[in-house]
């Protein structure tokens, strides 16, 4: 078992290793000032913090640049043009002094002992990278046993993105060399979901990843994010990430074919879900997403996924369309009354 605490004396011997934290904000002055917070009060000092606005039109600017005027281990840039989180990701790795590289989304919060975690993990195992697991709620949960944790190489990586949820194409649940990241490569530009292409080629670039089963992050989710918005064309592009991820693991681990195809699989089908359920009216991107399914389905059977109620679920919505398309409005629409009348929605 890795451990995952250090004393006082390695501390100040440890950290001469500078770890670099990316922000970019785009309009989300709501939540920016805890976040900010969160990773200015982090366990592990030596930190460098570059924040890049991207063009917010709220009071983003402002209170970064207040935070920037009291640490200055905060480095702001700031754009008037809004480009994305890929465009600036690769900015803010091209400006990093830090061995090491993590991330952290403007509406996010690390836990105060979140990056010394990933740091000795990677430090005490001779690793490249490190991950933790995430929560979507505040509390941290009571501690009711030793936090296990465990060494996986790259194939084990891409094993985990496509089968564990939490593992996942984030990049902000991790640390990594920085030697690792340029490795590998950029963030794809223009495009959201660009953590689909660029993370799990980084994992199955590593040579050791050191896992931590401990919900050190706690990923905010609400209707301004991205998973939390409604259906608009931008969701697509979850499409195009797939079709650009999936031949790097198959040219990397052929063995993974089916777990690659069931995922994608999965994924198209929750893009198409959404749309439905938003009354998303698009016959063009109804045809591509059903094609786009189909396409992966033939790869994989049952017998070979690790949620077959789900998979069962999407096969029926292939051959019957037009009663899924009923079914889920049906309880998208149930659901909403239910939650109004309890007060947990302001749309009935």
């Amino acid at each position: 078992m890795m451990n995952t605490t250090i004393s006082e004396t390695d501390r100040h011997s440890r950290e001469c290793k500078k770890i670099t934290v990316i922000i970019s904000v785009y309009n989300g002055a709501s939540y920016l000032a805890e976040c900010l917070d969160s990773v200015l009060h982090q366990t592990y000092r030596k930190l460098e913090i570059i924040l890049i606005n991207d063009g917010s039109t709220d009071s983003s600017d402002l209170i970064a640049r207040q935070y920037a005027e009291k640490d200055d281990r905060i480095h702001f840039i700031s754009h008037s043009e809004n480009k994305g989180l890929g465009y600036r990701r690769n900015e803010g790795i091209a400006y990093a002094h830090g061995e090491y590289i993590g991330f952290c989304d403007a509406d996010d919060t690390a836990d105060s002992d979140m990056f010394e975690k990933l740091f000795l993990a990677i430090e005490e195992n001779d690793a490249d990278m490190s991950v933790c697991r995430l929560r979507t709620t505040r509390e941290k949960p009571e501690r009711t046993q030793a936090v296990s944790s465990r060494i996986i190489n790259g194939r084990t990586t891409a094993e985990y993105f496509l089968t564990n949820n939490w593992f996942g194409a984030f990049s902000w649940n991790k640390l990594f060399k920085r030697d690792l990241l340029q490795m590998t490569g950029k963030y794809p530009e223009g495009m959201l979901y660009e953590d689909i292409v660029f993370i799990p080629q980084v994992c199955m670039n590593a040579r050791k990843c050191a896992v931590i089963d401990e919900a050190l992050y706690y990923y905010r989710q609400h209707k301004s994010s991205i998973t939390g918005s409604l259906f608009d064309p931008s969701k697509m592009d979850r499409v195009q990430a797939y079709d650009m991820l999936l031949p790097a693991i198959l040219s990397r681990f052929p063995d993974l074919k089916e777990l690659a195809h069931a995922r994608r699989f999965t994924s198209i089908m929750e893009i198409w879900t959404i749309m439905i359920k938003d009354s998303y009216s698009s016959p063009e991107f109804s045809r591509i997403l059903r094609e786009k399914a189909k396409e992966s389905r033939i790869h994989f059977t049952l017998a070979q996924t690790r949620d077959k109620k789900r998979v069962l679920l999407f096969d029926f919505a292939l051959v019957f369309p037009l009663i899924y398309r009923i079914a889920v409005r049906l309880l998208y629409t149930r659901f909403r009354k239910i939650a109004f009348r309890y007060g947990k929605t302001n749309r009935p």
